[in-house]
């Protein structure tokens, strides 16, 4: 997966494995950062295992620095093409605490 990565809005999603390393692509850490500036780190996004049932499982990471910004919005709506563009998923879920409110916000 060397190259491959994700455009999202104002971010770029890039895989953390070289195509030696990767076993699939739901064993990937995404580096999330900003479009303009590789470096400038935004947050990782993760897939907790192999889809089951139609379903895949997500986690993700945005530093606090940009909670309150148009990328974590970009990132969930990007990686939710992604994931669909597989015809055997149609569900994505996550767990989120109810007093987080930003993520919530974001999910919604």
């Amino acid at each position: 997966m060397a190259g491959y990565s994700i455009k999202a809005g104002g971010v770029v999603l890039t895989p953390d494995k070289g195509p030696d390393e990767l076993k699939t692509v739901w064993d990937v850490v995404w580096a999330i950062s900003e479009k303009n500036d590789e470096k400038a780190a935004v947050g990782n996004l993760w897939f907790t295992g192999e889809p089951e049932r139609g379903a895949v499982e997500l986690d993700f990471t945005i530093d606090k620095k940009y909670a309150d910004t148009e990328y974590t919005k970009d990132v969930l709506r990007s990686i939710t093409e992604w994931v669909f563009k597989r015809k055997d998923l149609y569900e994505i879920k996550t767990t989120v605490n109810t007093d987080d409110k930003e993520r919530i916000k974001a999910l919604e």
